[in-house]
């Protein structure tokens, strides 16, 4: 089952800013003074948040939870999660919002979501390892 990320406005505005801030240095790199660094660069970094932009999403598979953020891909075996809980931070990933699930497994491992429909994707996690705990 795939849970698309949650996308704050602010986020939004930010990664969408940086975008066309980056496209008008590479018209910039293109047209006014040619800069081949820039010209290959620039594209890169522009696909890069594009793909994060679309392809930040959770995936619940049989026994793994796969984190897909952009082209970076993590997965998390489903018997290993210990506890989730809720927070708001803006500064951690691989996440597209302010609310946030912070997923606990393995023996010190964290890492941090944000789906769009939290309480189905906790419930789904929870059907394939009862053990798992909401902690607030």
């Amino acid at each position: 089952m795939m849970f698309p990320s949650k996308r704050d406005m602010w986020m939004g505005m930010i990664i969408w800013g940086v975008i066309f801030l980056w496209c008008w240095i590479l018209y910039e790199a293109i047209f006014v003074m040619f800069n081949i660094i820039t010209i290959v660069l620039m594209p890169i970094l522009i696909s890069l948040l594009i793909s994060i932009w679309f392809y930040t999403r959770y995936t619940i598979k049989q026994e793994t939870l796969q984190i897909a953020y952009g082209p970076m891909i993590w997965n998390v075996n489903i018997q290993d999660i210990h506890y989730i809980r809720e927070i708001k931070n803006p500064f951690t990933a691989p996440a597209l919002s302010m609310e946030k699930l912070e997923v606990h497994y393995g023996k010190y491992e964290t890492i941090v979501i944000s789906p769009k429909d939290k309480k189905v994707f906790i419930h789904t996690l929870q059907m394939k390892n009862p053990r798992i705990e909401m902690k607030n």
